[in-house]
């Protein structure tokens, strides 16, 4: 017979919640370590700290750096991809989808993941087209096909596709989201200068692509 708590859970749903919930705590401590110090300088010892665990149970759950950081890595590329959908829903046209990857690029949370997996690119690179993909590929084709109802048939030149003409557009914005929040730290962040940004890039581009 088992044994039932007074909620109604037995004692392997506990025991299963319980090892779910430490797996996590685990994870964020890792993550938070790996975003503030980085991999190299980042141990299993102080992710255990970090996480109020024993050294015996982080090993139980990731059994080297590289597997634990692997995994922190993956969730953050899935809540990158969730975050990336739910800004979906307002992309109604081009000055939205800018405004809402502005405002996406300008948390510090998206930049502390960017820094935290750019800096690893090099030792994985399978974890880096992923990356990629994650973090620019989802929007590009929502760009390409707001720049094209906008651009003027005489601004397609031959040798400029909607591709390149929307990455010009795209680049502006994270040259002063992602690019400026690296050089000079995460104190950008703001809604009303997310969407500074957003319009500045939507002006200069526009001038260069839309005017007669």
């Amino acid at each position: 017979m088992k044994f039932v708590y007074a909620t109604g859970m037995t004692l392997e749903v506990f025991r299963a919640d319980r090892a779910a919930a430490k797996r996590h705590a685990v994870m964020d401590a890792a993550e938070a370590l790996f975003c503030e110090d980085g991999y190299v300088r980042t141990n299993m010892e102080r992710v255990a700290r970090r996480a109020d665990v024993s050294t015996a149970t982080l090993y139980r759950y990731f059994a080297s750096k590289d597997a634990l950081f692997d995994a922190v890595a993956n969730r953050a590329l899935s809540q990158l991809q969730l975050d990336i959908g739910a800004e979906k829903r307002d992309f109604s046209n081009l000055d939205a989808i800018a405004r809402a990857y502005a405002t996406f690029l300008s948390r510090p949370k998206t930049r502390s993941l960017f820094r935290m997996i750019v800096a690893e690119c090099g030792r994985n690179n399978d974890l880096a087209e992923r990356f990629y993909a994650a973090f620019k590929n989802q929007l590009s084709a929502l760009f390409i096909d707001a720049v094209e109802k906008e651009l003027p048939e005489k601004s397609r030149h031959k040798d400029r596709d909607s591709a390149h003409i929307a990455g010009q557009l795209q680049g502006m914005i994270e040259h002063s989201t992602i690019m400026r929040g690296l050089v000079r730290g995460d104190s950008i962040g703001t809604a009303t200068e997310a969407a500074a940004i957003a319009s500045s890039a939507l002006e200069t581009w526009r001038a260069r692509w839309t005017k007669s």
